[in-house]
Formats: C-alpha cells, sequence, structure tokens
C-alpha cells in the first residue's frame, strides 16, 4: 500500500519526478533510499518527499526557530525540519533518532512517552507559547490528547499539523469496501470531526501524501478569545460602562470563594485516575415559574466520574438501562464513540456537570433538544453531546468568571445551549455547519451581555427559551 491517496501512480510519479525529487535535499535522499533498503514494505511509514517540501517550505515562510516533533521512524520529517531552520533555530523531539546532515546543534533529543514529554514541557520546562511549529507523527489513538497541550506550548499564530490524517483514504470507505476493525481510522476520524468544529484553530486538511492537517492557533488557549465584549461576565452582574471597557471592581469574600470554587472546576480534566473528580457538586434546584427564579441548595457528595457519567444516563434515559461505560450506547446520546470520556478534551470535567446541571433543571428543554423536537430538522443533525462540550467551552473562553453565583456558568450553559439550538433551526443548518452556528450564538450571548437593563442572567431575552 502506497502512502498516497492519488488514484492514478502516473500522476504521482509525475509529482515526484517533475518536482519533488529534483529539489530533495542530498542527505534527504540518502536517509530515504536507506529506509527503503533496510525496512521494505515497511518503509511506507517515512513522510513522502512532497510532503517533506511543503512542511520546509512552510518553516521558511513562518520564519519559524523552535519546532515540536511528536513520534518518528527513520527521522525524515525532523531533518527536513532542521534543514529549514535558521542556524539559531531549535527542534525538540520526544525520541531518539540519529544526527545527520551537521544539524545535530539544532536539535533536542527527548527520548519519553510522548504525552510525558510534553506535560514535562508544560510543566517543568514552562515552554508554555514557547513552539512556532509542531509536527505530530505518533500513535493516533492519542493525537486529539497531543492537541490540548500543543495549543498550550505552540504560540497564537503558529501551526500544529498531523500527519496521516486520511489513512490512505479509509477515513471514507465506499460502500463497496470491506468494513474492518481500525482503531487508528476511527481516532483520526474523531480528529478530523473536532478540528473541523474547533474555534481555537484555523485547519486545513490537505490532501498530500497520507493527509496532512495544518492548523493555525487563533488565540491564548488559557485566557480565551480576544474578547468582543471586553467585560466578561461582569456585565451579568454590573451595570455595563460601555460597550468595549472593563469594569474593574472588588468582590465580596463571598464572591470571591465563589470565583474560587468555579476556577478550580474548570481547571480538572476528564480524567478517572486523578483524585480531583473525586468530588462532585450535586445540586437541588428549586424553580419558581412565577418569578423565573431559581432557588440552590448544594450539597457535596464524592462521586468517581464513572458515576457522575452513570448520573447523566440515568438523568437523560430515566429507567433504561445502561449496559456499559463503554458502549454503543451513548452514540444515542450524540457522543462521537463508544467511550464518552474521550470526547471531554479541554472542556474537561465541568462540561460532564453542566450536562447534568441541564438535564436535571430544565428537563423538558433538555430532553426537546436531545430529541431534536421542533423545527424542521437536517438530516445530519448536530450530536447532543459533542455540542454541550462546545458550548461548555465556548463560555469558558467568553467568560472572566466574575459571576453574581458558581451557578451563574451553568445557567448560562442552558441558555446558551437553547440558543444554539434556535440558531440551528432558523439557518436550516446541517452537521457541517455547526461551527458558524456556535460563532452566531456567541455573538448573540454577547450582544444580549451589553444591553442596559441586563444585570443578572435571568434578564437575557434568551433566558425565556428555558422551560
Amino acid at each position: 500500500m502506497k502512502k498516497c491517496i492519488l488514484k492514478s501512480e502516473a500522476l504521482t510519479k509525475y509529482i515526484l519526478e517533475t518536482n519533488a525529487y529534483p529539489r530533495e535535499h542530498p542527505q534527504l535522499k540518502d536517509l530515504r533510499e536507506a529506509t527503503v533498503n533496510k525496512y521494505n514494505e515497511k518503509s511506507v511509514m517515512i513522510v513522502p518527499v512532497d510532503e517533506g517540501q511543503l512542511i520546509s517550505m512552510l518553516l521558511k515562510i513562518m520564519n519559524a526557530k523552535k519546532t515540536l516533533e511528536i513520534g518518528v521512524f527513520t527521522g525524515y520529517s525532523l531533518l527536513a525540519t532542521a534543514l529549514a531552520l535558521p542556524d539559531d533555530g531549535k527542534a525538540s523531539l520526544p525520541l531518539i533518532i540519529c544526527k545527520k546532515a551537521g544539524v545535530e546543534h539544532k536539535i533536542n533529543y527527548i527520548h519519553s512517552d510522548g504525552m510525558i514529554a510534553l506535560n514535562n514541557l508544560l510543566k517543568n520546562e514552562r515552554q508554555e507559547g514557547e513552539f512556532d511549529f509542531a509536527f505530530v507523527d505518533a500513535d493516533k489513538e492519542n493525537y486529539i490528547n497531543y492537541h490540548e497541550l500543543l495549543l498550550k506550548l505552540v504560540k497564537v499564530g503558529g501551526i500544529i499539523a498531523y500527519d496521516n490524517t486520511l489513512w490512505f483514504g479509509s477515513v471514507a470507505p465506499s460502500e463497496h469496501d470491506e468494513q474492518v476493525e481500525d482503531t487508528a481510522r476511527d481516532a483520526l476520524r474523531k480528529l478530523n470531526s473536532f478540528l473541523a468544529s474547533d474555534s481555537r484553530i484555523d485547519s486545513s486538511l490537505v490532501s498530500i501524501a497520507d493527509g496532512l492537517t495544518l492548523c493555525r492557533r487563533l488565540h491564548d488557549a488559557a485566557h480565551g478569545t480576544p474578547n468582543r465584549m471586553g467585560k466578561g461576565l461582569t456585565c451579568i452582574c454590573f451595570k455595563p460602562k460601555g460597550s468595549y471597557e472593563r469594569i474593574c471592581i472588588n468582590l465580596t469574600p463571598l464572591q470571591e470563594e465563589r470565583l474560587k470554587r468555579l476556577k478550580h472546576r474548570m481547571k480538572i480534566h476528564f480524567d478517572a485516575s486523578r483524585v480531583e473528580h473525586q468530588v462532585c457538586f450535586v445540586t437541588k434546584f428549586v424553580y419558581n415559574p412565577v418569578v423565573s427564579k431559581i432557588s440552590y441548595l448544594t450539597i457535596i457528595k464524592y462521586l468517581h466520574p464513572q458515576e457522575a457519567l452513570k448520573a447523566l444516563w440515568s438523568a437523560t434515559y430515566p429507567g433504561q438501562e445502561l449496559h456499559g461505560l463503554v458502549s454503543d450506547q451513548w452514540k444515542e446520546m450524540g457522543w462521537q464513540g463508544r467511550d464518552p470520556s474521550t470526547d471531554f478534551r479541554g472542556a474537561g470535567f465541568i462540561s460532564l456537570e453542566n450536562l447534568l446541571f441541564f438535564a436535571k433543571t430544565f428537563s423538558t428543554s433538555f430532553q426537546c433538544l436531545l430529541n431534536k423536537q421542533g423545527g424542521k430538522r437536517s438530516a445530519w443533525e448536530y450530536p447532543f453531546a459533542v455540542a454541550g462540550v462546545n458550548i461548555t467551552y465556548m463560555i469558558m473562553q467568553m467568560l472572566d468568571l466574575n459571576a453574581e453565583n458558581e451557578w451563574a456558568f451553568d445557567l448560562l450553559y442552558c441558555v446558551a445551549f437553547m440558543v444554539m439550538d434556535k440558531q440551528w433551526l432558523e439557518r436550516n443548518a446541517t452537521y457541517m455547519e455547526f461551527n458558524d452556528v456556535l460563532k452566531s450564538t456567541r455573538a448573540q450571548l454577547e450582544k444580549e451581555f451589553l444591553m442596559d437593563d441586563v444585570v443578572q442572567i435571568e434578564d437575557m431575552p434568551s433566558y425565556s427559551l428555558l422551560c
């Protein structure tokens, strides 16, 4: 199997012989030929010449000086990167390869598991936002996990490149293709869908070699997008001064404590092995329809994250037995695969709490959106649960978190979900337009935040959508 999705071998040969091979660096040519001679059929894993040249040109256009590569075969892509960097440039690699072409002074070798190496760069070496470019050609099942860490390591405007994202063309099989089990293919499908709706990046899936997805980081992953509101959630609690003026306030001790708890919730990633997940805030909600207000009685229970998932299932499908935490049943709720824990990513554990809050507080609205009731629906609808995770992340980006109470975030989540679905129906949108709908949802919420008579979430016009 050749590492190229072009159906015409003659066209592939033409591209290589006319443009790629004549411009290939002698050291790269030697490495490619040595790889073929040693590994025979397995040499298909090497980065193709034309893809290597595209990466090299991109690095030169960017004037990149500091790059990162995760995963290596014989080092063709790394050598191409090192040759493209200026003399004072540096490339980091989480695996050991041979030194080539007199560029060893540009390469920092890291022999380690990819996730461990990236976490170490963030926590111990404080390399956040230091890299111009990252190239990923490692275990496909971890691509999504790498993505979250790389968004912190790569600077705003930097590029993350994911290799093999078309997986020999198998990500889009024809009706005549044999259906076989392939975890790498399934992981890449999930990645491609996720990147298409990730508002933190611009992306392009380039049909070169085996597929190369280029992602340009748009904004600071830690602090959100450049805030068009300029005030975040402060305008929900205090009268706005002006459209783009940030309000400076002194919080009461109670507000400080609520803000601290909310920020803590946002820092917790979904990881069943972490102690932080043992605490789940379960709240009794009393809704008064006469005054459209909710009273909160917070009860702290100790729940394992798996128990939280079971609680979500019970709230979503009362009386319906869940056959397992890894099951095709989860797809009914709108998760991308059989294991919902793989879909939380950057939104973290709070996105599960948001779904639970919505299901328990506004069950009618929750079930209406879940079952796609009302309006003219697309044949290819947005996946409910994954949409919820994306909405959580969108709100995390929008708000400064100076909320009137710690449940303001959860309330706004419910409002945002209703607004998103309303926008979806008004546009007659389909799955591929989800990211555009999410952007218009954000714009609508920001518009309502800036209204003079909005001093709390319940004052927002869209709050009336909840029932």
